[in-house]
């Protein structure tokens, strides 16, 4: 049996890393490493990227103060993507913007605009659910000619 190892070269000396916490299973956000961050990843148990921005070695949480603790490493077959499993303390974030998960704009499937935040009152005016409660919270699409909305979770 083999040993799988992460594959460098496919993609210029990056790898895909997906990043997800460990207790809620929340993707977290997507980044790049190369060898360097993930070895020292490995070394540290803190999470380690590649800035393509910047096109420089990242060490997450660096100037946030949002450290990532690595709990699990999961590669995928074909060695080019990593998932990292994380511990982010509570009450702190991922993303750059401050928000936990760089994943918060929820986009309509039919159109691709944004959904915006609404309640179940938005739409019960086009007499679809005239028996639920209106105050249910759901994501809906802005757009007037589409009429996609879901139960927000």
């Amino acid at each position: 049996m083999s040993t799988r190892q992460p594959n460098f070269e496919k993609r210029g000396g990056l790898i895909v890393v997906i990043v997800q916490d460990c207790k809620t299973l929340e993707v977290l956000m997507q980044a790049y490493a190369n060898l360097e961050a993930w070895q020292k990843t490995l070394q540290t148990r803190e999470v380690w990227l590649w800035s393509t921005r910047r096109n420089e070695l990242w060490p997450k949480g660096a100037t946030s103060g949002n450290t990532m603790t690595v709990k699990e490493i999961k590669l995928d077959c074909d060695g080019d993507s990593a998932l990292l499993l994380v511990d982010l303390p509570d009450g702190k974030s991922a993303c750059h913007t401050g928000a936990k998960s760089c994943f918060s704009a929820v986009v309509c499937p039919k159109c691709g605009r944004q959904l915006v935040e609404g309640t179940l009152g938005d739409v019960v005016a086009t007499g679809v659910h005239q028996q639920a409660d209106a105050s249910q919270p759901i994501w809906r699409c802005p757009d007037k000619g589409c009429t996609f909305y879901e139960y927000a979770v």
